[in-house]
């Protein structure tokens, strides 16, 4: 798997969690991460998609079609 596939794989796992109403802790531990890793993932996530929170971007990642692709320059997971 390439870097950039395990990166919208972690990305479309926070989301579904912090659509289940996760807080950053939560998905943080649940994917292995730091909470900041966590935070930056949702905060990305909410820019792109226009979300005004992570619960809102997690539902809007659960409606059909593809997510939105992570902005140029953007960093994944630590």
């Amino acid at each position: 798997m390439h870097a950039a596939e395990d990166v919208a794989q972690q990305r479309l796992a926070a989301l579904q969690l912090f659509a289940g109403g996760h807080p950053d802790a939560t998905v943080a531990r649940r994917l292995g991460n730091s909470s900041r890793t966590a935070r930056r993932i949702a905060t990305g996530a909410m820019a792109e998609m226009k979300a005004r929170g992570r619960f809102r971007a997690g539902v809007l990642a659960a409606q059909p079609g593809p997510l939105p692709p992570p902005l140029p320059g953007a960093r994944g997971p630590e």
